[in-house]
């Protein structure tokens, strides 16, 4: 069964070469901006896992992203830049928050996490 994953890229550029290097990796991986047509893809998708790529944490990425991981009950990856570590260490609070990892991510760490985030127990839903 291929694995999907969303990737919600806040505007850094490396949402679509990471969705494009998850899909060389076996996963069925789509990457999209934060705005409701993300909620909606979500819908679409079904996704396992959401990955979001967070440059200085002003838009809404994170708001979109822990909405789409409560309704659909999926682990999320949080790839953050040095300038918003303090706002990384606060998501690690949320339930569905798996890993937050600092850009750039070496691609092995970045699968480990992926690996650890698909296998963990289940995460609750709302």
């Amino acid at each position: 069964m291929e694995r999907k994953v969303l990737v919600i890229d806040e505007g850094t550029g490396e949402g679509e070469s990471l969705a494009a290097a998850l899909r060389l990796a076996g996963f069925g991986a789509e990457g999209t901006r934060p705005n409701a047509g993300a909620i909606h893809q979500a819908s679409a998708m079904a996704p396992d896992l959401l990955i979001l790529v967070i440059d200085d944490g002003q838009s809404d990425a994170i708001g979109v992203g822990t909405t789409i991981a409560w309704v659909h009950g999926i682990p999320v990856i949080v790839l953050v830049d040095r300038p918003v570590e303090g706002l990384a260490r606060r998501l690690t609070t949320v339930p569905h928050v798996r890993d937050v990892l600092r850009r750039p991510v070496p691609r092995p760490w970045l699968m480990r996490a992926i690996e650890r985030a698909l296998t963990a127990s289940p995460v609750p839903t709302h």
